[in-house]
């Protein structure tokens, strides 16, 4: 194009910038900003907007920032593309304060936000924030697919099943076609509430729209429910259609330990830190009777002062998502609900139950261990449905 004389203009570039899509892609990038510079095209909304963009995917999120504190006047898309890119980054606190100063917002500001809340663990404010926008009268915050996948996702991570249930009448009351995005998302959700069937319903109704995210979706939640027979025969069934499995189907399938182990050492490497990973490898190690590298795990933990996060799950009784935290004493009943788990775990003994000790840190005996999985309290929040 240079080459036969011919001028770049504020369309040009951004489309060049989004081939930029990865770290080791930001000496090309910067090039090509300083192109944009050159040419004197770095004042146009629309490329600066595609500089934010390309620098987020890149990895450097202080060049974005400075692209967009650059921009006299920024507009909607650029709100939207530095709000983004710090959601990517994890650092959803300085991405609600922009959320929050926006002076105008779209389903993109919404969605982008609420998945962000999600990416970070926070799924009650995604679904808190999903009953805001849906206060809006206006046709620029009206849920979309990606929307609604979103709050789906927030809903299987909460056990949330009720609200799923809810949020699938409304994509079918909106109208929306549940094509194979909204259809995995929903067989994941219903997977992950514990209603196989229903997820099994929606997996049915894809009929030959299914790819194979919908598929690994279908096999991780059959795995999940204990069903290998049906897991391994699905497995079958996707593979007699061409449909080629990913490393998601595979994990599922055959319980990679090698990669998990793998992946989790580099997790570590990566963020020394975390607990989180300590913990799963430790995890993976038990599982296969490795108590070696178990108490290898806890001593690493140990040397650096790493402590365990008490490990949560969640329930949904009657509209309201109960929260169960490990050693948590705080809950008002919280003596009822000992002496009930306490009631359960002698009935299960008389029926002969051993519990499963196998993921207990080593420093606990046996018994101490067995009593330790179920010594939680619950702290609780109502998440009204949004009619």
């Amino acid at each position: 194009m240079r080459f036969h004389g011919v001028e770049p203009d504020f369309h040009t570039f951004p489309f060049l910038l989004q081939s930029f899509t990865s770290p080791s892609h930001l000496r090309s990038g910067q090039s090509i900003h300083a192109q944009i510079f050159c040419f004197r095209l770095d004042i146009d909304p629309f490329v600066q907007t595609s500089l934010i963009t390309m620098y987020s995917a890149c990895g450097d999120l202080g060049f974005a920032q400075l692209v967009f504190d650059e921009i006299v006047q920024p507009d909607l898309p650029s709100w939207n593309s530095i709000m983004n890119a710090n959601v990517k980054m994890g650092l959803i606190k300085i991405a609600r304060k922009m959320f929050d100063k926006m002076p105008e917002r779209n389903v993109i500001s919404w969605s982008c936000m609420m998945d962000g809340y999600v990416r970070c663990g926070e799924c009650k404010e995604a679904l808190a924030l999903f009953r805001e926008m849906q206060k809006l009268d206006s046709m620029d915050v009206r849920p979309n697919e990606f929307t609604m996948s979103v709050v789906l996702s927030a809903c299987g991570r909460l056990g949330a099943l009720e609200h799923g249930k809810w949020a699938h009448a409304y994509i079918d009351k909106c109208g929306m076609k549940v094509g194979v995005v909204l259809g995995s998302c929903l067989v994941d959700m219903y997977a992950k509430c514990g209603s196989i069937e229903r997820a099994r319903w929606v997996f049915n109704i894809l009929g030959s729209d299914k790819d194979v995210m919908a598929w690994s979706a279908m096999i991780s939640g059959l795995a999940t429910h204990g069903h290998s027979e049906e897991c391994l025969e699905v497995f079958s069934v996707m593979t007699s259609l061409g449909v080629r499995p990913n490393a998601v189907t595979f994990l599922e399938m055959h319980g990679d330990i090698r990669t998990c182990e793998f992946a989790l050492k580099k997790l570590i490497e990566l963020e020394p830190t975390n607990s989180g990973a300590y913990v799963l490898l430790s995890h993976v190690y038990a599982n296969t009777g490795k108590w070696k590298e178990v108490r290898n795990v806890r001593d690493a933990m140990e040397a650096i002062r790493i402590r365990k996060v008490p490990g949560c799950s969640m329930v949904e009784v009657g509209g309201t998502i109960h929260e169960f935290f490990v050693g948590d004493e705080s809950h008002p009943e919280t003596r009822q609900i000992h002496l009930m788990l306490d009631e359960i775990m002698q009935r299960l003994k008389m029926e002969g139950y051993v519990g499963n000790t196998n993921e207990v840190l080593l420093d606990l005996d046996d018994e101490e261990g067995k009593e330790r999985h179920f010594h939680f309290t619950v702290k609780s929040w109502p998440l009204p449905l949004p009619f």
